[in-house]
C-alpha cells in the first residue's frame, strides 16, 4: 500500500547501552531527512530525542510524553520488537504460547500496530477517542485499557488497577492481553497466590521498553514509568537489592507469600 511514501524520518547511527538511548542520529538537524524506510523513523522525528521539544509537548505527570528511542533501544533489556526482533538467545524473546492475536516470536512490530485511530474514516495515525491512541492491530479481541480497568482512566493517575491473580485465573482484560496469554508469564502470574497485585506493581506502566528484564519495574523506576505514571504507587520488584551479576531472586520481590525460588529466576541481569 506504500504506506511510507513521501514522508521522511529520522535515522539512527548508534545505540547506546542498555537504557542509554541513541548516541548518534544519522543526520543533524540542518540535514533534509531522508525518506523513510520504516515507521517508527517518522515518529521519532516527534515523539523521541531527535525531537528537542519532546519533554515540553506532551505534558507532565501521568500524561508527559516519553523518549521513544530511549524506550525501543534494541540494547535494552527489554524492549517490544519496533527497531528489530527480539533475540533468538537469552531469555526476551518470548515464547509461542505467551503470544496470541497471531503473533509469533521473532516478529517484528510497527508502531501502528499498538497505535492508530479508532475511525474508520481516518486517514491517518492521529486522532482518537482512546487516550494513547491504543488500538491494537490484532487478529483476536481487541482490549483498549491500560493500567486501569477503564480506557477512561488511560493517561490518568486515579483509578482502579488491573490486577494480577497469582494463580491460573486469567485477570480482568487489559490493552497487554490483546497480544499476550497470561499463562505466559509463567510462574511468576500463575504460581504464586500473593502475586494477586496489580500488573504496573511489578511491571513498567509506559511498556515500549525498559532497563530491566521483562519490563520490570522497581522503586528506582523514573516516575513517568511507575504504577500512577507520576512517581507514586506502590513498586513491588526491589532493585535496591539488585546485585550487579546472576539471578533475580525472591529477595528482589517485597510481595510475601507461598512462593519459590524457580518462580523468580532470571539469568539475565538488570536493575534500575
Amino acid at each position: 500500500a506504500k504506506v511510507l511514501k513521501g514522508a521522511t524520518g529520522v535515522t539512527v547511527t548508534t545505540w547506546g547501552a542498555n537504557w542509554a538511548g541513541v548516541t548518534t542520529w544519522g543526520q543533524t538537524t540542518t540535514e533534509a531527512l531522508p525518506a523513510a524506510t520504516a515507521e517508527w523513523q517518522i515518529c521519532f522525528k516527534c515523539h523521541s530525542g531527535a525531537n528537542s521539544n519532546v519533554t515540553t509537548w506532551g505534558g507532565s505527570g501521568a500524561a508527559a510524553w516519553t523518549d521513544l528511542a530511549l524506550e525501543f533501544n534494541p540494547n535494552n533489556q527489554a524492549y517490544h520488537p519496533v527497531i528489530q526482533a527480539l533475540p533468538s538467545t537469552g531469555n526476551r524473546r518470548l515464547a509461542a504460547g505467551a503470544l496470541t492475536g497471531g503473533w509469533t516470536p521473532g516478529m517484528v512490530m510497527t508502531c501502528s500496530d499498538c497505535h492508530s485511530t479508532d475511525s474508520a474514516a481516518s486517514a491517518g495515525p492521529h486522532g482518537s477517542t482512546v487516550k494513547w491512541m491504543l488500538n491494537p492491530n490484532t487478529t483476536g479481541t481487541k482490549y483498549y485499557n491500560w493500567p486501569y480497568t477503564s480506557a477512561a482512566n488511560n493517561g490518568k493517575n486515579t483509578g482502579t488497577f488491573v490486577n494480577g491473580t497469582g494463580t491460573s485465573t486469567v485477570p480482568g482484560s487489559n490493552f497487554c492481553f490483546s497480544c499476550h496469554t497470561w499463562s505466559g508469564g509463567g510462574g511468576a502470574h500463575t504460581g504464586c497466590s500473593s502475586h494477586a497485585i496489580s500488573c504496573v506493581g511489578c511491571h513498567i506502566r509506559v511498556p515500549h521498553g525498559g532497563k530491566m528484564v521483562r519490563l520490570l519495574t522497581s522503586p528506582n523506576a523514573p516516575a513517568r514509568y511507575k504504577p500512577n505514571g507520576d512517581g507514586t504507587g506502590t513498586t513491588y520488584m526491589h532493585s535496591a537489592t539488585r546485585p550487579a551479576s546472576g539471578t533475580i531472586g525472591m529477595g528482589t520481590c517485597t510481595v510475601t507469600g507461598g512462593c519459590n525460588a524457580s518462580e523468580h529466576q532470571n539469568t539475565q541481569s538488570s536493575y534500575w
